[in-house]
């Protein structure tokens, strides 16, 4: 946090790459569990995608795991888009911060909040 701005970055799969093209990046960059579905389904994406994996990380910070697990990404991918989004009864939550997060979340990314 500096100045009032929090930034928050995962170094876990950088690396230095002598060139970069879409393959290398969605390759070998990010962590899948943060991922949005259009990069992990490797299709085209905008902004969109980082409000999705800020809302993965609010989900994890307010209940103890992300939204969606799995043991590889193509099976995250799966699960992303056969789970409904669920909150756990034992964990007390607004129900704004349920909305927000839902809209966060939304597969599609059309339906998903802008940073606007």
């Amino acid at each position: 946090m500096h100045k009032g701005v929090v930034k928050i970055a995962d170094f876990g799969f950088a690396r230095v790459v002598d060139s970069v093209d879409e393959e290398t990046i969605l390759t070998f960059l990010g962590s899948p569990l943060y991922m949005a579905p259009q990069i992990l389904g490797k299709e085209k994406f905008s902004s969109k995608c980082d409000v999705w994996s800020l809302g993965v990380t609010i989900y994890e910070i307010l209940y103890g795991r992300p939204p969606y697990t799995a043991k590889s990404p193509p099976e995250l991918l799966e699960n992303i888009k056969k789970k409904k989004l669920e909150f756990p009864d034992e964990i007390k939550r607004s129900d704004e911060i349920k909305e927000l997060l839902t809209k966060m979340l939304q597969i599609e990314e059309e339906k998903r909040i802008s940073w606007n």
